[in-house]
């Protein structure tokens, strides 16, 4: 792209940064859209780089396929999260510990009581829990 004005030459023209693109003879770059990224220089579709990886999301003008994980406690299955709305809560009974998860795990001799959980709880001496345990 060039931003300045009457330029007829490719050779006036410059690479657009990370997480941005220009269509050819451009005079602007434009922030590549929510749900994708930039982690090249010189992109000239809006489509980027492509879509933000599962277990992440990509904010307007990301410059990687895993900008911002999704927190422990939350999933997100699907590639394109636009943002951490896209990251989900895990289930009762089920637990994402670390960050980035496209998938929660039942919890197995334990219990998670709540949404959002980032861990099992230990089961009451005496007390049996089976897989994926909500009480």
């Amino acid at each position: 792209f060039s931003s300045a004005p009457g330029q007829s030459s490719l050779a006036a023209c410059q690479p657009t940064p990370l997480g941005y693109f220009a269509f050819e003879a451009s005079t602007a770059a434009v922030a590549c859209p929510a749900g994708t990224h930039g982690n090249t220089t010189g992109l000239t579709d809006f489509n980027c780089g492509g879509l933000c990886e599962a277990g992440h999301f990509c904010p307007l003008a990301s410059t990687s396929p895993k900008m911002r994980p999704c927190r422990n406690g939350t999933y997100n299955l699907n590639a394109g999260g636009a943002s951490e709305l896209a990251c989900i809560p895990c289930q009762p009974g089920t637990v994402a510990p670390d960050n980035g998860t496209i998938t929660c795990q039942k919890c197995n001799a334990s219990y998670a009581p709540n949404s959002g959980l980032s861990k099992c709880d230990a089961c009451e001496a005496g007390a049996y829990c089976g897989e994926g345990a909500t009480v």
